[in-house]
């Protein structure tokens, strides 16, 4: 059930990375909702010591905004 919650957004961030020009677009997105997903989990168990700032700068160097 959770994964038809989460396909959809798969699945939008596979066709943003198909424009982008990625070989593997479906992987970078399993990749990216990996991410996100482990980045969410920690700052729900510690909001207070999470270093969010490192890790929107981190995520900033990997997918470089235009």
């Amino acid at each position: 059930r959770l994964m038809e919650t989460l396909m959809p957004v798969i699945q939008n961030f596979t066709q943003l990375f198909e424009k982008i020009g990625y070989a593997k677009p479906y992987e970078e997105a399993r990749f990216l909702g990996s991410i996100l997903d482990g980045l969410s989990i920690n700052y729900i168990i510690d909001p207070e010591n999470f270093p969010k700032e490192y890790c929107v700068h981190r995520l900033k160097t990997i997918y470089k905004p235009p």
